[in-house]
């Protein structure tokens, strides 16, 4: 149960410094927009990756949960990609 705990409480902590560094990069790299859409992609994927991870791992991962994070995260992409240009 210890070993359970541990394994979420740091996939969080690496989801959550990864995405502050994303933010901070996307703030520097302003100026270069093909950087910016990189960024935003990889953060993207980094958070179906982290999601997908966290309920295969909790064993709640289904096909609607999946689909559910693909679609939240398309649309997350189409907003910040918006914004940025």
């Amino acid at each position: 149960m210890r070993k359970k705990i541990v394994q979420y409480n740091l996939l969080s902590y690496i989801f959550l410094a990864t995405s502050v560094c994303l933010i901070i990069a996307s703030f520097l790299f302003k100026q270069w927009s093909v950087y910016q859409y990189q960024i935003i992609f990889l953060a993207v994927v980094l958070y179906l990756a982290s999601s997908l991870i966290h309920h295969y791992l909790d064993k709640s991962l289904t096909f609607e949960i999946g689909l559910e994070y693909i679609l939240i995260g398309a649309l997350a992409f189409l907003l910040v990609f918006g914004f940025a240009f």
